[in-house]
């Protein structure tokens, strides 16, 4: 697999191909005004939509001395190894981040969807 990563271009258009499984992308080159069309297997958006942290205001936790942290900070399981975890929230960052990766890791979770449920 090849990563690529250009700046200075512009997406002008994505849709998928006709009868086949791929993508195809038409970008413009900024800096000589060029456009090339490619094929893709898949297409990410990374818009950057959970790139600030949404985090409730939940009673107590100004005194709970325990380690908090938003998934968005959250970058290995080793630090929880053997440790009791509540997952707050558990929206995509939190199911695909914590729940997923600290499964392995833990003796006990508790997992709370909605703020109701705190």
């Amino acid at each position: 697999m090849t990563y690529t990563f250009q700046l200075l271009h512009y997406v002008e258009l994505v849709e998928p191909v006709a009868g086949d499984r791929k993508w195809s992308v038409k970008v413009k080159d900024l800096q000589n005004d060029a456009v090339a069309i490619e094929s893709f297997d898949a297409v990410m958006v990374c818009n950057g939509h959970y790139f600030e942290p949404m985090i409730p205001n939940i009673p107590g936790q100004n005194i709970f001395t325990g380690k908090q942290i938003h998934s968005h900070d959250y970058r290995v399981p080793d630090f929880f190894n053997g440790k009791k975890v509540v997952v707050m929230g558990a929206g995509p960052s939190g199911t695909y981040n914590v729940h997923a990766k600290l499964f392995i890791f833990l003796n006990e979770i508790l997992s709370f969807r909605n703020a109701s449920d705190y």
